[in-house]
């Protein structure tokens, strides 16, 4: 491993959302992974569509997506790109989101 990836922490894109139309949810799925993938992302989790959640302490949002990045820059490069821009409209026929936030994983030791 190389010192140069290991100093660059991984960051996980989190949305908690709440599902507003499944035909909607199931139509946009097919077009917004590869979007996403060919923005360097890599889909973790999407409990809507056969994740789910195991709720621990206190009340778990209703659906949770979460991607994984290999940065910061990149994570945020893709939340402020045309190419998720332009899906805007069909992401806010499918589901509200409630909360979204980046977590940054410590570096690798």
């Amino acid at each position: 491993m190389s010192t140069d990836s290991a100093a660059v922490p991984k960051v996980f894109l989190v949305a908690e959302s709440e599902l507003l139309d499944p035909v909607a949810l199931a139509a946009y799925v097919p077009v917004v992974r590869p979007a996403l993938e060919a923005a360097g992302g890599r889909p973790a989790i999407i409990s809507s569509i056969g994740g789910r959640i195991i709720p621990l302490v206190g009340e778990p949002p209703p659906n949770l997506v979460v991607s994984e990045w290999d940065s910061l820059a990149a994570a945020e490069a893709w939340l402020n790109s045309p190419e998720l821009a332009a899906l805007e409209p069909q992401r806010a026929k499918a589901y509200r989101v409630i909360r979204q936030y980046l977590v940054e994983a410590p570096p690798a030791q």
